[in-house]
């Protein structure tokens, strides 16, 4: 099974799917985005806008699959009952963090 494939259905333990996954692995991804974005923005050709929206289409489903990884790992830990509470929490509020950005 791919690993994606397996984020996707949440079989990571928690732990790996917040922490290196959507903590490291989304400050990673969004490092790489911003630094694009900043390369790129001065250029304003054709080009480097495909490159900036292909970033920014790759940040996004990479939000979405730690959005979903981290979510059904909560569902399946077997441990504290307040970590997997928490890191709900925590997945509610970037959701809400995220839509009020691109609401507002």
């Amino acid at each position: 099974m791919s690993r994606i494939a397996t984020l996707w259905q949440g079989r990571v333990p928690l732990w790996k799917a917040y922490w290196l996954y959507a903590v490291l692995g989304g400050l990673c991804v969004n490092i790489l985005h911003l630094s694009l974005v900043r390369a790129l923005f001065s250029a304003r050709n054709a080009l480097a806008s495909l490159v900036i929206l292909g970033a920014g289409l790759a940040s996004l489903g990479y939000f979405v699959l730690m959005v979903v990884a981290v979510w059904r790992s909560a569902g399946r830990y077997r441990g504290f009952f307040l970590w997997p509470l928490l890191a709900r929490i925590i997945v509610i509020l970037n959701v809400l963090q995220f839509l009020g950005r691109g609401l507002g």
